[in-house]
């Protein structure tokens, strides 16, 4: 079962610029370093949670790298526990490949799937596939090139989540299907062709989802870094969502900036229909110049969001980025 939201909110695994870390699920939390990227064809830069894949009773962490690889354009690698790191694929340039990962992996039928903001044919971003070939090996095919413009959208930032035995995702911009434009779009695979499900319009209705979805029954719960309509921001000052896959239907609520918090990277977390938990970036305490970042919990209607914390800065940390990592007791 999941921790209490008082228990879990201590056990939050930050993966920073450079170094995989295992915390267990205690109040204190142990940390241990189980790979230091050097930063050449090893990799560097992951930015997103690993994937916990176990093969053959052997605890393997499954994730990408942004930058490095032999191909200087990201990896994919994993990681078997104590110390031993694998790359299993590095991205490519110049050769109609996926390049730089920002997103972690999912896996749906034994294949890990996962996404690039660029690449691909049209230098829009893609969908990748990861077959796992060996213990710790796997080849790599371009699922799905995103078109220069239009729909489904372009550039996705956030990785695929898997809902309904489907896999869903978001663009970053575009998915206008008239004018090409656009602000980003929410999108699940339908014969193996990104099927638009909503497209974020900007202002109120919010822009730029950049995090992996969360999938909760046919709900899917996700933010947005820009829109919300509030003034205190350049741009808005992001927004939570929720998506009712059967229905259609669409709940927002918009982030205020301030000691209430802006500007969301990462994903919501859901703990019960309705409502979940997510982190900004920005705003919260003034000790950091742009804010040092606050949890906030999303209700089930719109606009209800509170904040749980704000941040401190220094020892106390600031500015989560990414999206959160699933823990359980």
């Amino acid at each position: 079962m999941l921790l209490s939201p008082s228990k879990w909110l201590r056990n939050i695994v930050l993966y920073t610029a450079a170094t995989v870390m295992g915390v267990l699920p205690a109040y204190a939390g142990t940390e241990t370093v189980m790979y230091a990227f050097k930063g050449g064809s090893d990799g560097a830069h992951p930015y997103a949670p690993v994937f916990y894949a176990p093969t053959n009773n052997e605890k393997q962490f499954w994730g990408t790298t942004q930058a490095g690889g032999e191909g200087s354009a990201g990896t994919v690698f994993v990681v078997v526990p104590p110390n031993r790191e694998s790359v299993v694929y590095s991205f490519k340039t110049g050769a109609h490949d996926a390049v730089n990962p920002i997103s972690g992996l999912t896996r749906l039928n034994g294949v890990f799937y996962g996404t690039t903001p660029t690449g691909g044919a049209n230098d829009a971003g893609a969908i990748f596939t990861i077959n796992k070939t060996a213990a710790e090996k796997g080849t790599e095919s371009v699922f799905y090139s995103f078109p220069a413009s239009g729909s489904p959208g372009q550039n996705p930032m956030g990785g695929l989540t898997t809902i309904l035995s489907g896999l869903c995702g978001t663009t970053g911009t575009g998915g206008h299907p008239a004018t090409g434009k656009g602000f980003g779009t929410v999108f699940c695979l339908s014969n193996g062709v990104p099927v638009v499900r909503y497209v974020f319009t900007g202002g109120r209705n919010g822009a730029m989802p950049s995090a992996t979805l969360t999938p909760s029954g046919h709900n899917l719960y996700g933010t947005t870094l820009l829109g919300g309509g509030s003034s205190n921001c350049v741009g808005g000052c992001g927004t939570a969502f929720w998506l009712d896959l059967a229905s259609g239907e669409r709940q927002i609520g918009a982030l205020q900036g301030g000691v209430n918090g802006a500007r969301p990277r990462g994903g919501l977390l859901s703990l019960a229909a309705g409502s979940g938990f997510g982190t900004t970036a920005n705003g919260g305490s003034p000790n950091c110049q742009a804010g040092c970042g606050t949890v906030f919990e999303a209700g089930p209607a719109a606009n209800s969001q509170r904040v749980v914390y704000a941040f401190q800065g220094g020892a106390d940390g600031a500015t989560p980025w990414r999206d959160w990592s699933s823990l359980r007791a």
